[in-house]
């Protein structure tokens, strides 16, 4: 890692760096002014202050270019050339967090991190460290993954089923007839030969009862509710889709 990396992110000019210096500012109570002991901090400002103008390119294209390799190594370079006592190096560090997925488990074969913004568990994207083997590493890019599938339903149990509507999931949620109950009686209809000859139908009057055990197991199956999947649910397909 270069030794002036602190100086190649953070040292531009300034963001409002032409606005007047207010530092000195300091707003005294007159009746308490004979009082040495008794200064007020400066008024809080929230317009027209001067922040960073960063420049994290280098950084990233740092943390890019050592994709494979293990992360203490990677990240004891980077504290080598930084002095966290200071305001650079400290910010260059909290970045590091931005790009760097540190905090990773292992769902199967899934690395999953904790999405602070959902507050939920999720595969991993961008670059993180590996939970066994240490290393920095890139994760597939999941949206093109997911434009090459077109996944549109998931089974979460045998009789529960998730489908994408319109963008949205849905929960169905199904029940199974008894094998005994009465699907459909067949009835002899002269206009009908083949159907006749299928079922075994000769005569007028003859009939045939066709029970659910006799048709395949999904024709036993109905739908007794669906509705919108929550928030929980989604996560849950995001991470069998993935």
């Amino acid at each position: 890692m270069r030794p002036d990396m602190s100086k190649v992110i953070v040292e531009r000019p300034r963001r409002g760096s032409r606005m007047p210096n207010h530092k000195s500012a300091l707003a005294l109570d007159p009746g308490r002014i004979d009082d040495e002991r008794y200064i007020d901090p400066p008024k809080p400002r929230h317009f027209g202050q001067k922040w960073l103008n960063e420049n994290l390119g280098p950084l990233r294209r740092y943390l890019e270019g050592n994709v494979g390799r293990p992360w203490s190594k990677v990240y004891a370079e980077i504290r080598a050339t930084l002095d966290s006592r200071k305001a650079t190096g400290l910010h260059i560090l909290q970045h590091l967090s931005d790009f760097v997925e540190c905090d990773t488990w292992l769902d199967g074969k899934t690395v999953m991190v904790w999405a602070r913004r959902w507050r939920a568990a999720q595969p991993v994207t961008g670059l993180y460290v590996h939970p066994v083997s240490g290393l920095l590493r890139r994760a597939p890019d999941r949206k093109r993954a997911r434009r090459a599938r077109q996944v549109t339903e998931v089974k979460l149990g045998d009789d529960i089923v998730c489908r994408l509507i319109d963008g949205v999931w849905r929960r169905f949620e199904y029940a199974r007839h008894d094998p005994d109950d009465v699907a459909e009686v067949v009835r002899f209809h002269e206009d009908q030969p083949e159907r006749n000859q299928k079922y075994g139908l000769d005569a007028p009057g003859d009939r045939k009862v066709i029970r659910y055990r006799d048709l395949p197991p999904d024709s036993a199956r109905y739908l007794v509710r669906s509705r919108q999947c929550t928030r929980q649910e989604t996560a849950e397909i995001g991470l069998r889709v993935s």
